[in-house]
């Protein structure tokens, strides 16, 4: 367990995030319920409330009014792939009962794992999925902007409008480091 006087190495984060950086250097370090509840599925994780809080007020200020809960689970796979985090937009049961908007259940060991600065990237890409209908103003999920196989984009390049908008993206911003760079042996 860490104490409140360690800090996350973040590297650099986005401008937004800056005037943050001490409490995210904090709260990035948390690493969820002391022991798993044995016999739990799912666990209330608050600590993740409040990083998602920054994140909010910084980048997604647009889910400032929405009624945010946040889960833990165990462990959380999809067709036997480890999946890191899923948004769910609350039914009208949960919404009326719980007084909940969206729940972001988070895998609690997969969450071990991840640097301080993944962390906050996973719940910064969980809050993207976040919105509301602009017509209705009903909470909604929002789809990721790109999806493909390696393999076809291996094969084809940018063949969708969506990958030549996201190739040019990546492009004009260049994030990512020239390969080699950063690879552990």
């Amino acid at each position: 367990m860490t104490t409140k006087k360690e800090r996350a190495d973040l590297g650099e984060l986005p401008a937004e995030l800056e005037s943050s950086r001490t409490k995210l250097e904090l709260l990035a370090l948390e690493t969820g319920p002391e022991s798993w509840p044995k016999g739990e599925g799912l666990v209330k994780a608050p600590q993740i409330g409040v990083l998602a809080g920054l994140l909010i007020q910084k980048l997604h200020p647009e889910l400032r009014e929405d009624r945010m809960a946040y889960l833990w689970r165990e462990k959380l796979t999809k067709a036997g792939r480890i999946d890191l985090g899923k948004p769910k937009k609350a039914g009208a049961l949960l919404r009326l009962l719980a007084g909940v908007d969206f729940v972001v259940t988070l895998n609690w060991s997969a969450w071990q794992e991840l640097t301080p600065r993944q962390r906050l990237a996973l719940l910064d890409h969980e809050l993207e999925h976040c919105t509301t209908d602009q017509q209705s103003g009903a909470p909604r999920v929002r789809h990721h902007d790109l999806e493909e196989f390696t393999s076809v984009v291996e094969r084809w390049g940018a063949w969708t409008p969506d990958l030549a908008e996201f190739k040019a993206a990546l492009e004009q911003l260049d994030i990512f480091e020239p390969a080699g760079v950063g690879e552990t042996g």
